[in-house]
């Protein structure tokens, strides 16, 4: 596994992408936090968790006045897998 933490001030975002082999865990340690899958974009409340396989599009964003926190677990832990997705 790859686990990270990303802390988000209001108005900061992880890029819009995608991860070729490995699938995340994204996990709110506080919030409630923001996300986009695909073309959806839901709140996401502290506490929960959401599993999104490989080649899904995703983004990790905030459009609050709160900070957020999450925890990103890639598995397996394949270097360098990312990559952006075209809007």
């Amino acid at each position: 596994m790859r686990p990270k933490v990303w802390d988000l001030s209001p108005g900061d975002a992880m890029s819009y992408h995608r991860q070729t082999e490995q699938e995340e865990l994204y996990y709110v340690f506080s919030g409630p936090a923001r996300i986009r899958i695909g073309d959806e974009r839901m709140d996401v409340p502290e506490g929960a968790a959401i599993r999104i396989p490989p080649e899904t599009p995703r983004q990790v964003f905030n459009d609050t006045d709160e900070e957020h926190r999450w925890l990103i677990i890639g598995a397996p832990p394949v270097e360098n897998d990312g990559r952006d997705v075209e809007e």
